[in-house]
């Protein structure tokens, strides 16, 4: 039996806006149909990568019920500030 965690987006932090920015829907199905076996979310990066936003995970450390994802959107990096959500083991 494995833990597995769900990733939802909180805060989504664009730095040419110098502020917060929209989730785009294909990264939003991702994150909610996608649970992950850690919380260094290899899944979720791997979907992401294959829809081609070139995502990476954030290398500065975070609360342990959080976890930062760098994603390119139209040319323009965001960070996407996300929840881990435990849901037990399966």
């Amino acid at each position: 039996m494995k833990q597995q965690y769900r990733v939802r987006a909180v805060k989504v932090f664009c730095p040419r806006l110098g502020g917060p920015a929209e989730v785009p829907g294909e990264i939003l199905m991702v994150l909610n149909s996608l649970p992950c076996l850690t919380p260094f979310v290899p899944e979720i990066l791997a979907a992401l990568n294959q829809l081609g936003f070139d995502a990476r995970r954030e290398q500065e450390p975070c609360p342990p019920d959080r976890v930062g994802i760098w994603v390119t959107v139209y040319g323009e990096p965001m960070l996407l500030q996300c929840e881990l959500e435990a849901l037990g083991l399966h």
